[in-house]
């Protein structure tokens, strides 16, 4: 049958991009779960979207299938930070990594803060190597509306704390389309 011509649908009720969203975590969490060692577990809708626990080591995954790019001032990245932060305060006995699955890119942020074609996210998986200063870094994330623990955190921190407790910690995985 061919379409039905001239039928007004409301757009707001259309559900493909979030049906799009559960297939993509769902794939990803059952991929995740073929990946398993024998070591470890998998937890679904745990800290994240999935878990796998390995014994006191934990790495949470935040799964995101959208079309835009995002950066580090995009909502879900900021829930993203908050929420690291908030896991490694409630388990300290724990070695927690965050992984942020996203079939996004990285965008680019207003202004340009990290200087001329530089995007925060890719500026962030740099500042992992020592070689990278953090301070412009730090003084972004500082602008953002992140808990009052985490931003206190990332004030008084030493670099070397602020890249091995949170920098290191989180891991962007963008553009992933599998």
């Amino acid at each position: 049958m061919d379409s039905i011509p001239n039928f007004k649908t409301d757009a707001d009720r259309d559900a493909t991009a979030s049906i799009r969203g559960y297939v993509y975590q769902i794939y990803q969490s059952v991929y995740a779960w073929m990946q398993l060692k024998d070591n470890e577990l998998l937890v679904l809708e745990g800290a994240e979207d999935f878990d796998v626990h390995d014994r006191l080591s934990v790495v949470t995954t935040q799964i995101k299938d959208v079309a835009n790019n995002i950066t580090l001032r995009s909502s879900a990245v900021i829930d993203t930070l908050n929420n690291y932060w908030t896991n490694k305060e409630r388990n300290p006995d724990y070695d927690i990594v965050l992984r942020f699955l996203t079939t996004s890119e990285a965008g680019q942020e207003q202004g340009s803060p990290f200087g001329a074609g530089l995007k925060g996210l890719i500026y962030w998986q740099s500042a992992e190597s020592n070689y990278i200063d953090i301070e412009l870094l730090r003084s972004f994330l500082l602008t953002l509306e992140l808990s009052q623990n985490l931003h206190l955190f990332i004030t008084n921190a030493t670099q070397d704390e602020l890249r091995d407790q949170l920098i290191r910690r989180i891991k962007w995985d963008l553009g992933n389309k599998q």
